[in-house]
């Protein structure tokens, strides 16, 4: 299929995806209970309680810089509720002489935001446009552009970004609240694993994906691009902002906190249970803890980008635009040079224990590593006869879900149930190796990878056969 082939048949599915969608930032309770608590303080910080009030400040600072009539353009702002809300907000802080330039690809949509505008009386200040922001070529000068959870739609972000340099005026503003994590809203390896480490406290009611209707007793990093536009280039909006405008305000937020306050998963959780928001308090609080660590980066952005250096540049919790960009990965890379350090950290992660044994055979886990490494990428390992997981523990370096089978001996361990959970590795404990009923516990029964560098001398029945 040819590349226009297959932007239009994306192009196809954005629309009939959001034709129908009246309400289409609708939310779990407990994501308004979670953001309350606690992204709340951090907006306020600057001056404004909620996206809307954010939009509303800086268009307004921007209406002040021009000379006359504020033109604004909102890229990509589907039924227009957002911008008439804060057009609203702007007429009762006494700004008149305004008008938003709302478009999107969307007849339906646009239909929608005409109705809204004509019931807030903004019929004068919203003017809905038919167009694709991927193809857009500004034919005015603006005192602000905003875009509101609609980057991450956007194929042509580098044309987008220059067409927005190109028609804000001298000390224009472009603001933005918006996802930029990884293609697809999906967790890089690193945060991947934080999130494994709670899932498994969920019960399995919870784990039920309300959206894609599926049961997911283990997190699947979905990859949500695979229709339509949805998180097409996430990952490319901070680090191509960066190249083309200066950040006036930057106010990162989120990572591992999002499947369980989000649409799938999120409405399982009650906010008014003080079990359900205390969970989610604790994994806020590792979320958090990590961003600041640089264990991760967020996938939420509010920012205010201008043309030049800003006097007094507005920094969140301190973190800067370029230490939030996470660059990509190769979909496998081989460990590092065995060296005394690693060793010693390498059995801190297996509990300290079993020093001599990995002395002698460390190397050799590695090696298979390695090897594995120069192969395709495999996103379902299982380990058989896992023991204490020596050589469990390299495959979950990678964006992989990584199971061990073994026997309650060596599983029931504290040490070895730590470093599961830390590391994110499912443990199916099973008495029998040859019978391994514990392999229904598998999503869709299939993987990628099997190892059996542990056990091969102790079985006595043929594995090929088996497994």
């Amino acid at each position: 299929m040819a590349p226009s082939d297959v932007y239009a048949a994306r192009l196809a599915q954005e629309r009939a995806i959001f034709a129908e969608q009246k309400q289409v930032h609708d939310l779990p309770e407990i994501f308004h209970y979670w953001s309350n608590t606690h992204l709340r303080p951090m907006m306020e910080a600057f001056g404004f309680s909620n996206p809307d009030q954010f939009y509303a400040r800086y268009l307004a600072e921007a209406a002040r810089r021009v000379d006359g009539p504020a033109r604004f353009v909102s890229l990509g702002s589907g039924n227009c509720d957002t911008e008439v809300r804060v057009a609203a907000l702007l007429r009762d802080m006494g700004l008149q002489d305004f008008v938003i330039e709302c478009l999107d690809i969307n007849e339906d949509m646009l239909e929608r935001g005409h109705v809204l505008a004509r019931e807030a009386g903004l019929q004068t200040q919203i003017l809905p446009l038919l167009t694709d922001f991927n193809q857009w070529s500004p034919e005015a000068c603006y005192a602000a552009a905003m875009a509101n959870q609609s980057l991450h739609h956007v194929v042509e972000l580098e044309r987008l970004f220059d067409s927005v340099r190109q028609c804000l005026l001298p000390r224009g503003l472009f603001l933005t609240s918006d996802m930029v994590g990884r293609n697809g809203h999906q967790r890089w390896p690193e945060a991947l694993r934080a999130v494994w480490g709670f899932w498994h406290e969920l019960p399995a009611e919870r784990r039920y994906n309300l959206q894609l209707e599926r049961q997911e007793d283990w997190f699947e990093n979905w990859d949500c691009s695979g229709e339509g536009f949805e998180g097409i280039r996430a990952q490319d909006i901070l680090p191509l902002l960066l190249e083309r405008f200066h950040f006036e305000l930057f106010l990162p937020y989120g990572n591992i906190i999002d499947p369980f306050i989000d649409r799938s998963f999120g409405h399982h959780f009650d906010a008014a249970s003080a079990a359900d928001r205390a969970f989610i308090d604790r994994v806020h609080a590792r979320d958090e803890a990590g961003i600041l660590a640089g264990e991760w980066t967020p996938t939420h952005l509010v920012a205010v980008l201008c043309l030049d250096p800003p006097e007094m540049p507005l920094r969140s919790r301190g973190l800067q635009p370029e230490d939030c960009v996470r660059p990509p990965e190769p979909l496998w890379s081989a460990p590092p040079t065995q060296s005394l350090s690693e060793l010693t950290e390498f059995l801190g992660r297996c509990g300290g224990t079993d020093e001599p044994y990995l002395s002698v055979h460390y190397p050799r886990f590695r090696q298979v590593h390695e090897l594995v490494s120069e192969g395709p990428r495999a996103r379902r390992v299982l380990d058989v006869g896992a023991h204490w997981l020596h050589q469990t523990l390299f495959y979950t370096e990678q964006d992989a879900q990584v199971f061990a089978v073994d026997g309650a001996p060596t599983f029931s361990l504290p040490s070895v149930q730590e470093a599961a959970r830390r590391a994110g590795i499912r443990l199916l404990q099973e008495a029998d190796l040859e019978s391994a009923q514990s392999l229904s516990q598998i999503p869709e029964s299939s993987i990628d990878l099997i190892l059996f560098t542990e056990i091969i001398e102790h079985l006595t029945f043929n594995p090929v056969a088996m497994w």
